[in-house]
């Protein structure tokens, strides 16, 4: 059993098809969150990178090299600004790549203890 399309339906199903990829290049695209909490974090942040919008990056690590491939990779914390107890903090790992660009490769989240007004004492 074969599919026929009339010669009639041809153009319209070609011009549905290119609406649906200008759509998806134009439209599709998600913004891209930087917001830093200092000028210098700006300067060592790679153009790669991209936090949920209502973040705010608040240190970045450029130094560092995490899977031995002899390529610098950064590490990001951000969080909701400012910090308070309870609040998640994130950490995405960024590879970089053999032409320069970064990719990400996890994020994780609380890797820092939690923040405390008051200290608590164990008794044993």
């Amino acid at each position: 059993m074969s599919f026929r399309v009339s010669l009639k339906w041809r153009p319209i199903g070609i011009l549905v098809i290119l609406l649906s990829v200008n759509y998806w290049s134009c439209y599709a695209q998600r913004p891209c969150n930087r917001d830093v909490n200092s000028a210098d974090l700006a300067i060592k942040l790679p153009k790669e990178v991209c936090i949920p919008y209502g973040y705010k990056i608040f240190n970045v690590v450029d130094s560092v090299d995490l899977n031995n491939d002899d390529l610098k990779d950064v590490v990001v914390a951000w969080a909701k600004l400012p910090i308070e107890d309870g609040d998640t903090t994130f950490y995405s790992i960024y590879s970089q790549q053999k032409d320069s660009s970064f990719s990400l490769v996890r994020t994780y989240s609380n890797f820092q203890t939690l923040l405390s007004d008051k200290k608590k004492q164990f008794k044993s």
